[in-house]
């Protein structure tokens, strides 16, 4: 008879408490490797932080392409 596995999913409020437990250089880590990881997330995070004039600007070109 095999043992049954359970496995846990992790939710938003798992993430949320070890983000308790980082400090200011940690976070800041965090949100760099975020960053880097992708273009989406560049945008995201510009957008989220204000530091972009026109957030829609990446989306504009692809769809202007358009005929």
């Amino acid at each position: 008879m095999k043992a049954s596995k359970t496995r846990k999913t992790t939710s938003w409020s798992d993430v949320k408490a070890r983000l308790a437990h980082f400090d200011h250089d940690g976070l800041g880590g965090l949100l760099h490797d975020l960053y880097m990881a992708s273009k989406d997330n560049q945008v995201f995070l510009l957008a989220r932080f204000e530091l972009n004039d026109d957030v829609l600007e990446p989306y504009k070109t692809p769809i202007n392409r358009w005929p």
